[in-house]
């Protein structure tokens, strides 16, 4: 996916092209099929997400937490607190992702700290949430 297809992507699209460049850098595409076990619940987390296209649905134990659909990410959380996974994310459809590995991720947030700020907002309020 290259800069411009990135504005596409709620969180990055206030970047300049510039910054959007820096971001696709460091991105690798994936496609699933439906039913692909995205994250699991209690996994180490070594990279988080953006929904392009499909959906997803994140559960933690039972529960269901959320449907992420294109334009969503997840993943954060494990990747900014260095832990585990906090739900289980499961493509209820095929699905295309951008990928970003946790050390691309913290080079990025000192890159653009801005980025990194709202990145962080958001996790808080899902963990305040769910």
């Amino acid at each position: 996916m290259d800069a411009e297809e990135l504005a596409s992507i709620p969180l990055l699209a206030d970047l300049t092209p510039e910054q959007r460049a820096m971001v696709a850098e460091k991105l690798n595409e994936r496609e699933v099929d439906v039913g692909t076990v995205l994250a699991r619940e209690g996994d180490y987390a070594y990279s988080l997400f953006f929904v392009v296209d499909g959906l997803a649905a994140a559960a933690h134990e039972t529960r269901l937490l959320t449907t992420l659909r294109p334009g969503d990410w997840f993943g954060e959380i494990g990747v900014l607190t260095h832990s585990t996974r906090s739900a289980n994310v499961v493509a209820l459809s095929r699905m295309r992702l951008l990928t970003l590995m946790a050390w691309d991720f913290s080079d990025l947030m000192h890159e653009l700290p801005a980025l990194g700020t709202r990145i962080r907002e958001r996790a808080m309020e899902r963990l305040e949430r769910d």
